[in-house]
């Protein structure tokens, strides 16, 4: 019975040094976490914040070109602000401005989204100035995104933000010093040609950008996520797009995928936007097959849809200037909002002058 006694107790003792043991780590656990929290208490008015990612491929690492750009005095506050970016532990740790969230979060977020997109269809228009605000930014320097998604439109003080730039390309294949071989985003997003990228003509790639925020946008429309593969993919691909009108609780589609399109919504738990029939065509153009009829970024932010108020009055008193010009030449026939309709050149010979002779 001794030996018993004696291994009972041994084990006794060794179950006392564990809890021990755990009481210290959890007390020293505590106490780390009341000074990270303390820490995060005082360094939040700096607005950054630590995001890593595994070291995948070299195309994830942040560019100095991503840096400069947020040195830029240029640089729009549409772009997310990089401070800094360093490699330890075998991760990339990226320090950036503070935002709030994600336009994932809010598009399938049941709480979020009747908070930012409440009025449907006006904010969804309202991100979209935003985002091509930003991405006007960088093709105006012939740099493209080729990542463009909801998980990387950040939101600040009612700002939309377009971040993550790890796969930022350059569109000129005379540059040095940038990427000009593009690596793929994320496929749900991506645009098909990318798959069979031309490195002779990089300027496409700016056309891979439209159709993924479109396609973004898209999926923020409907609530349900795009599909990664199969049929349904290449369907996205060729136009069979889905939308909810006013007008009707039915969706009006182009191909047979209805079923899958409800198990998506079901899986989601959010509801479709009904939009306009402007806003529709505004998308199936972003999303166009042929990435020669979708339209540049510039043509976008001049889309009346797009357009702020200031913007719309200050187009009017542009096209009234340009009609008052053009009256100077001939006669042109005004439009009721003030555009310039079909233009009749008058011409206008000099009368002959007669001269009379007295014999």
């Amino acid at each position: 019975m001794q030996p018993h006694h004696q291994q009972f107790q041994q084990q006794f003792q060794q179950h006392q040094q564990q809890q021990h043991y755990q009481q210290q780590f959890h007390h020293h656990h505590h106490h780390q976490q009341q000074q990270q929290q303390q820490q995060q208490q005082n360094n939040s008015t700096e607005e950054i914040y630590l995001r890593a990612a595994a070291l995948s491929s070299t195309h994830r690492t942040i560019s100095d070109e991503a840096l400069s750009l947020s040195a830029d005095e240029e640089c729009p506050s549409q772009i997310l602000r990089y401070y800094n970016a360093w490699k330890e532990d075998g991760y990339l740790y990226i320090q950036t401005e503070l935002c709030e969230t994600t336009l994932d979060d809010v598009a399938f977020d049941k709480q979020r989204r009747r908070t930012k997109l409440n009025d449907g269809e006006h904010d969804v228009l309202k991100i979209l100035r935003h985002v091509l605000t930003g991405l006007n930014y960088l093709h105006q320097r012939d740099l493209v995104h080729l990542d463009l998604k909801p998980s990387n439109l950040f939101v600040k003080k009612n700002i939309w933000k377009l971040g993550d730039l790890g796969h930022i390309a350059s569109a000129r294949s005379d540059r040095g010093g940038l990427n000009t071989t593009p690596s793929e985003g994320d496929v749900c997003y991506m645009a098909k040609e990318l798959l069979n990228y031309d490195t002779e003509n990089p300027s496409s790639l700016k056309k891979c950008d439209i159709f993924s925020l479109g396609a973004s946008m898209y999926e923020v429309l409907r609530g349900q996520r795009l599909p990664q593969r199969g049929n349904e993919w290449h369907a996205l691909r060729s136009g069979a797009l889905e939308f909810v009108f006013p007008s009707s609780s039915s969706s009006s589609s182009s191909s047979s995928s209805s079923s899958s399109s409800a198990a998506g919504a079901a899986s989601s738990g959010v509801t479709s936007f009904p939009i306009s029939c402007e806003l529709e065509t505004l998308l199936r153009k972003m999303m166009a097959e042929d990435p020669n009829e979708r339209p540049t970024v510039r043509e976008l932010l001049r889309d009346p849809l797009l357009q702020t108020e200031k913007e719309q009055r200050l187009a009017r008193a542009e096209a009234l200037l340009k009609s008052h010009e053009m009256r100077q030449r001939g006669a042109v026939k005004l439009l009721p909002d003030g555009r310039p309709g079909n233009t009749q050149v008058l011409t206008t010979t000099k009368p002959r002058l007669k001269r009379a002779v007295t014999m």
